[in-house]
């Protein structure tokens, strides 16, 4: 059996539902995350279901999932600003900060993904660079999205 061809629009209805604070979100992204065990494209399934934690309120599941899809795709740059972004709301700015350098190491183009922004806003929210220069992040934001948010 191939992959089912509404799941597109079926997450596309949960993230309605979550924008709406509807519980039914969560439980329709749950669902096609467990409908794509063993099929190709799950980490994506994994990552809707754990934004929908993260929005939810359910910070230890997000995490959790985000843990799941991480070990199907730590390749994928904009997954890893995801859990970067969790952890930042959690309160975990060291986890947050290593998870968005993994962003910018992980993006196939410098400079293609949030994490560079994510990373700014983390250094000017706290002053703590950890060695790293903010200015060499931030013009390697500023040549691929000039436009880019929080970067002017």
């Amino acid at each position: 059996m191939g992959r089912p061809r509404n799941w597109g629009r079926l997450a596309g209805i949960g993230g309605e539902l979550l924008q709406r604070s509807d519980p039914l979100g969560v439980w329709l992204l749950e669902a096609q995350e467990v409908a794509m065990r063993g099929r190709g494209g799950r980490e994506f399934a994994l990552a809707n279901r754990a934004l929908a934690y993260r929005q939810s309120g359910d910070g230890k599941k997000a995490y959790d999932t985000y843990g799941e899809a991480l070990k199907i795709a730590s390749h994928d740059a904009t997954l890893w600003n995801d859990f970067g972004l969790l952890l930042k709301g959690l309160g975990k700015i060291g986890p947050a900060f290593d998870a968005f350098v993994a962003g910018l190491r992980a993006e196939t183009e410098p400079g293609s993904s949030p994490s560079g922004t994510n990373l700014g806003v983390l250094f000017q929210r706290t002053g703590n660079s950890r060695g790293r220069d903010p200015r060499e992040d931030l013009v390697r934001v500023l040549r691929k999205r000039p436009d880019a948010a929080l970067t002017r």
